[in-house]
Formats: structure tokens, sequence, C-alpha cells
């Protein structure tokens, strides 16, 4: 094993058969007028929720998309897009939760159908989520039983969804992105053979800069 991921467990370790599985993805896609002009972050998550879908796992997907401010953007950056590019993806009925904290998931999640799955709105709606705040984290863990982060480009932060909710949450680990990630990463410092390029991208170049 990288060493990377030593002591760190992979969503196949787990039996998620009639398991309540939330899985922490980063879905959030550019938009334009209500349409998602790049689904790669869609694409690189479906491994992964078809694997749990295959074993049997009752789903909770939950990510966040852009930064809202307060009520009036709960329109424009609402997951509704993205959930309507997951149904026609998978072929599943995508049931968008609008409260995370509401009785509303733990009641569905009692009679969900195949091909259903549970996907909680924008969590940055809560302002827990950013404040890695204790009562959503806590409220969410009530109708979890396994914890599955594929999040990587939203793991850097401490947020409510990433650290807070898996301390609350016995069983988890890695979906299979996060995996990927993660071992890659790990064979650069191992250290890498050489000579090696280093490609780095994306619009926050500030951020980059310092790495």
């Amino acid at each position: 094993m990288v060493k990377a991921l030593t002591g760190i467990k992979s969503i196949k370790d787990f039996s998620l058969k009639e398991k309540r599985v939330f899985l922490r993805l980063d879905l959030n896609v550019p938009m334009r007028d209500g349409k998602i002009t790049d689904d790669t972050r869609i694409q690189a998550a479906l491994p992964t929720i078809k694997y749990a879908l295959e074993q049997g796992a009752h789903l909770v997907i939950a990510s966040h998309l852009g930064r809202p401010k307060g009520p009036e953007d709960r329109e424009t950056m609402s997951l509704e897009p993205v959930a309507q590019a997951l149904n026609q993806q998978l072929g599943l009925e995508v049931i968008l939760v609008d409260d995370p904290r509401s009785d509303a998931p733990k009641a569905l999640l009692g009679g969900l159908k195949d091909k259903q799955v549970i996907m909680l709105e924008n969590l940055r709606f809560d302002s827990d989520e950013t404040k890695n705040g204790e009562g959503l984290a806590h409220e969410i863990s009530k109708y979890v039983d396994i914890y599955i982060n594929d999040a990587f480009g939203a793991s850097h932060r401490a947020h409510s969804s990433v650290v807070k909710l898996p301390s609350l949450v016995e069983q988890r680990g890695v979906g299979f992105l996060m995996e990927k990630e993660l071992s890659v990463l790990g064979q650069l410092l191992e250290p890498p053979a050489k000579p090696f390029v280093t490609i780095l991208g994306g619009a926050k170049v500030s951020d980059k800069i310092g790495v």
C-alpha cells in the first residue's frame, strides 16, 4: 500500500448492503444560466456511486456548489441541475432533499427503492458547513451508517461535511477518486523516480504558486 493510504479504509473494505452510506462528493461544477458547462467532476464521481449501488447501499449524496452568500443564491446555486445530470447518467431517480437537518432523509431512506438515491441540497446553504459546525454534522450522523469521502477537491477545507461529520461516524473511508489521487500523490512523495514533470492548473493560480 502507498504510504499516503496507510490507515485509510477504502469503500471496498465495507459491507455496503442495506447500509445507509453518506457519499461526500465534489460536484461543484461550472454553471451558466442554470446549465452545466463542464461535467468532468460528475464523470469522476460515477465509479464510486455505481459501486455503492451495485453493493446494495442506500445512498445519500452530498456536495457544495459555489459560494452562496444568502437566500438570494438558493435558486442560482441549487444542485438541482446536478441531480438531473446524475438522473440521466445513471438512469436513477435522484431525490433532492432541501434541508439535510430535517426528518426527510431518514424517512426516505427507510423506504428507498431500487434505482433511487437521495441527494442533499447544496451543503453551503447551511451556515454550519463552512464553519465546521457540529449541529449540521450531528443531524446528518443520525441517518448515516458509513461515511465515504470522495471529494478530493474539497478535502483541504475544514468544513462540517469533511471534518466534523466523519468524526461522528465510526465506519468511514474514501471512494475511488480519493484513493486514486492519494495514491498518485503518495508516489511523488516516497520519493519519485527522476526526472519528472509537474503540471499545475486551475483558475486560482495563486493557491498553487506556494506548492
